[in-house]
């Protein structure tokens, strides 16, 4: 049953899906055997699963119904409650219907010690009432207990390229592009779904985890040398912990063959005296920031960054104050084998901001023409206590307001950025690569999966664990999900505070928005993170991206590929191991519950076992009870008297309901009619016209026949009388 199966483009889920059965190792090996169908067939199949329990239940009831009736079967005189509490067990076809009767029963006999003898068997058919309603509605899970977990058909798994915009322009902007929808996407999951003060319009249930957690705290120390941090305290540090490659990226596998991963991001705003240079030019003025050089040769700079002035930005008076954003930018400096990666950095840090055990990014916070409504002791955004006079120019005034203004052309904000990578199949700490840097947390956590970083570099990994660490870490180099990445991809718009600004005006923020900010950014990361293995597996949609797309090429690589586990709601997954023992222990009590008559029957004929009670079980039969009355009153001539329907001989004529006194109905016997003659019998009417003949017709004794319906209850029934009360 291993076919596969687009989904329906009309839908909002249009990822290819695997149809048919797979583990679902978040279950485990049993529990997590699971069955994919398309929509239409789970809902065809949820509703057959529920009226297969409605039926069970009903079987069931029989043979808690044939149990009771046995061990409550006695040969001795009994009285009434004991034989309508036994024809009850035998016909009630539901426990519905034996908790009505039996407790009617009960009621009859309120003031009486055997009005309780009904009881045990009315308890017994409510708590069997309870256990299958339940059952009927518990049966959903299982499918809801799979929380719509799919599996991707990853037909297009692979990675997408880094093209140079000097070698190939028109590849470039299709990568810039394709990055900056996914991280705009990101953002908008981010801001839905990681948030827990917004109403989410998108679909928060794609992933298989909604939202990776975060350990926050909001008084960390400085990340670098306490010289060059604003404060030594009050600093931000985000730690994801360890997460799970399946249980919180949905790479589907066994638990001693998975990654741990785990994320630290610790930032603190950065001093600027000391660090800054002023330069005054004739036409432009601007602030030179020293946080580290870049550039060789005739391109060597020695400084990070460069900010005009505050002057020429909020006063020049060929400026004018417009709708303008927030200004960030942000540097980064990788390390590899503990010193700084030049190939991969934009500078090289300072000594006071440089760890060899992390990446290190710089982000740069402009007011670009920004004014404040309120002062703010924000250490990022660094607003002016005194109001300053600004000039606010339209198309037909102008207008001389107070703001406040920021207090530097640039504010630095430092972070650490590391990695940390494990082994599940090795125990304890030692299966833990190094909390390091990303190069050095792939290079540290290489032997623990059996290969080098010269493999994973090259894509050449060939043993099962270097192939997961492979497939697991590119993730992290071939799509721009750091929170460096997210900055320069959503500039001022990735701010919290960008939803409080207007026409160049900024509302009033927190004094730690930055720590807000910066959370907000690490929470698109994730959802980037989140959104990437997914993009790994399926490839890009747009066919224009195919060339910019490599496909993984070795079979490990590949069945990875077809690991990657989503939500769906286009499709419906269910316990294998749910309906097989649904479906099994179903049928079995079905089977049960039509063998247990003719078991008895079969032990009572070869063995002599529980005579009284098989033929009590027999007899108590509606069909067979109908027998019982009317042989009482010498009607019929009665064959098959244990069998389900037993049968009177052709054209026999049965005793029929006297109604004279209708407080108490009785059967009256008939006198029976030739075979000929009651062949042609169709109606009562026709009855009556033979009662009303002279003509002598044969009884089942011989004697002469009374007419069909006695004219007195001394006739209708010999000894009527004595049986009044």
């Amino acid at each position: 049953m291993d076919t596969f199966a687009a989904s329906d483009l009309s839908t909002s889920d249009q990822y290819p899906i695997h149809v048919g059965t797979w583990v679902n190792w978040s279950r485990g090996k049993v529990f997590g055997a699971t069955l994919t169908v398309s929509r239409r067939e789970a809902d065809l199949l949820i509703a057959f699963t529920s009226f297969f329990i409605a039926y069970v239940s009903t079987c069931t009831w029989r043979i808690f119904c044939f149990i009771l009736h046995r061990i409550y079967s006695s040969p001795g005189p009994q009285d009434a409650v004991y034989h309508q509490r036994q024809v009850i067990l035998r016909n009630s076809s539901s426990p519905e219907s034996a908790i009505q009767l039996l407790i009617t029963l009960c009621r009859l006999n309120y003031l009486k010690l055997r009005c309780f003898r009904p009881l045990p068997a009315a308890v017994i058919a409510a708590l069997c009432l309870i256990l299958f309603t339940a059952a009927g509605g518990l049966s959903s899970l299982v499918s809801t207990a799979i929380s719509g977990q799919v599996l991707l058909q990853g037909t297009r798994c692979g990675y997408i390229g880094d093209p140079s915009p000097w070698i190939d322009r028109n590849k470039y902007f299709k990568y810039i592009s394709y990055q900056s929808e996914k991280t705009d996407n990101a953002a908008n999951y981010a801001q839905q779904c990681y948030s827990d003060n917004t109403t989410s319009f998108l679909n928060c249930n794609r992933f298989v985890t909604e939202r990776l957690a975060t350990n926050i705290d909001l008084d960390a120390p400085c990340p670098f040398n306490a010289s060059i941090c604003r404060n030594d305290a009050g600093n931000l540090r985000l730690d994801t912990g360890f997460l799970d490659s399946n249980d919180h990226f949905g790479l589907n596998s066994p638990a001693n063959q998975r990654i741990r991963w785990r994320h630290v991001l610790h930032c603190a705003p950065l001093q600027t005296a000391g660090y800054t240079t002023e330069v005054i030019a004739p036409n432009d003025s601007y602030t030179l920031y020293h946080y580290g050089a870049y550039g060789v040769g005739e391109e060597y700079r020695n400084y990070t960054y460069r900010a005009s002035s505050l002057n020429v930005v909020y006063h020049n008076s060929d400026k004018k104050v417009t709708y303008a954003n927030h200004l960030i930018e942000s540097i980064r400096a990788d390390v590899k084998n503990g010193t700084t990666y030049s190939a991969g950095s934009d500078f090289v840090p300072i000594d006071s901001l440089f760890r060899d055990d992390a990446d290190t990014h710089v982000s740069f916070l402009s007011g670009n023409g920004v004014t404040y409504s309120e002062p703010s002791t924000d250490e990022w955004y660094r607003v002016a206590k005194e109001p300053s006079t600004v000039l606010w120019i339209g198309a037909n005034q102008q207008t001389y307001l107070e703001a406040y203004l920021p207090l530097e052309p640039a504010s630095p904000m430092g972070c650490a950025d590391q990695y940390q990578f494990c082994n599940t199949g090795i125990e304890g700490d030692d299966g833990c690569g190094p909390l390091a840097s990303l190069r050095d947390a792939v290079a540290g956590a290489a032997p623990l999966f059996n290969t080098t970083y010269a493999e994973f570099s090259n894509y050449e990994a060939e043993s099962e664990p270097g192939s997961l660490l492979a497939y697991f870490g590119n993730v992290f180099f071939t799509f721009d999900i750091t929170v460096e990445s997210i900055i320069s991809q959503l500039g001022g718009q990735g701010l919290l505070s960008h939803r409080t600004l207007n026409a160049a005006i900024q509302g009033p923020i927190a004094s730690n928005q930055w720590q807000l900010d910066f959370i907000h950014l690490w929470e698109v990361s994730l959802a980037s993170t989140q959104t990437a293995f997914i993009d790994t597996a399926v490839g890009p949609a747009d066919e224009t991206l195919r060339s910019l797309w490599t496909d993984y090429a070795t079979s490990k690589a590949n069945k990875l590929c077809n690991s990657q586990k989503i939500r769906s709601t286009a499709y419906g997954s269910f316990s294998l191991f749910g309906l097989l023992f649904i479906f099994i222990l179903g049928i079995l009590l079905i089977l049960t519950s039509y063998l247990l008559q003719p078991v008895s029957k079969f032990l009572c004929e070869k063995k002599g076992y529980k005579t009284y009670a098989h033929l009590e079980w027999t007899t108590n039969a509606a069909l067979q009870l109908q027998r019982l009355a009317q042989e009482e009153i010498g009607m019929g001539t009665w064959s098959k008297c244990l069998d389900t329907i037993p049968a009177t001989r052709k054209g026999e004529l049965l005793g029929s309901l006297d109604t004279n006194d209708p407080e108490h109905p009785v059967l009256r016997p008939v006198t029976q009619k030739t075979v000929a003659t009651l062949d042609k019998v169709t109606s009562f009417g026709e009855i009556d016209t033979l009662n009303s003949q002279t003509s002598k017709t044969v009884s089942p004794s011989g004697a002469s026949s009374k007419p069909l319906y006695p004219s007195s209850q001394t006739d209708r029934y010999p000894g009527f009388n004595a049986r009044r009360p």
